[in-house]
């Protein structure tokens, strides 16, 4: 059985709060459910599907589920051709083994950089290899001297925001304050203030990898404080 996610992240899927986004964002991620339901049921393939907090599940039996996914992706594109929606999809596993397919299926929408894209974990960089298998001890001091640090001096998250919009473009500075509705020069300050708190530039291959891992490790370590804390 393979597993995949679809993750929505148009700005307004990710900033709700009152109780009409709320329900406006799961009425969109059931519609997403319902195209993916229709798409398995087209193709004779036995499916489950449901939702886990902010992803949609999608889980089917097939030999060879990656010949299915560009398919799934279009029909999930066609719900909202304008939604930044993203697909990962887990390698086969039993039933039993589905914690560690939806692990892998999240990683894999986690590293999709364009919108509607999809990724097979199967496909997925070194990077998220070293998500999936490394101790959580040893991913934690990352995100805290990256991700961690620029939380710490900007609680409010904009700069945070600024860098996945810059690396997601390519770390493309006119693109970036295209998206985000910012002169060039505001973005440009952002930048700066984000190399001054992580003490090194947005061009070192080292510090681009740490971010790679970091956003990467976000998850899995948000996974397990949600799972110490029961």
């Amino acid at each position: 059985m393979a597993l995949a996610v679809v993750e929505v992240r148009d700005p307004w899927a990710r900033s709700r709060t009152g109780r009409e986004q709320q329900l406006e964002f799961r009425v969109f991620q059931d519609a997403l459910r319902r195209a993916g339901e229709e798409f398995f049921s087209a193709r004779g393939l036995p499916f489950l599907t449901g939702f886990l907090s902010e992803v949609v599940l999608l889980a089917w039996q097939s030999p060879r589920p990656r010949e299915q996914l560009e398919g799934l992706r279009a029909a999930l594109t066609a719900v909202a051709p304008a939604s930044d929606t993203r697909l990962g999809l887990s390698s086969p596993h039993l039933p039993p083994d589905l914690p560690a397919a939806h692990r892998e299926a999240l990683l894999a929408a986690e590293s999709v950089l364009e919108p509607r894209g999809s990724a097979s974990w199967e496909d997925l960089e070194p990077t998220a290899w070293v998500v999936a298998t490394a101790p959580v001890e040893r991913l934690r001091p990352v995100f805290d001297a990256t991700l961690g640090a620029i939380r710490r001096h900007d609680p409010r998250g904009r700069l945070e925001h600024t860098l996945r919009t810059h690396l997601e473009l390519g770390r493309s500075l006119a693109q970036t304050a295209a998206h985000l509705g910012l002169h060039v020069n505001t973005v440009r300050k952002r930048l700066q203030q984000l190399e001054a708190i992580l003490g090194d530039s947005l061009e070192s291959a080292a510090l681009l990898a740490s971010l790679r891992l970091a956003l990467l490790a976000e998850r899995r370590l948000l996974a397990e404080e949600g799972a110490d804390g029961r």
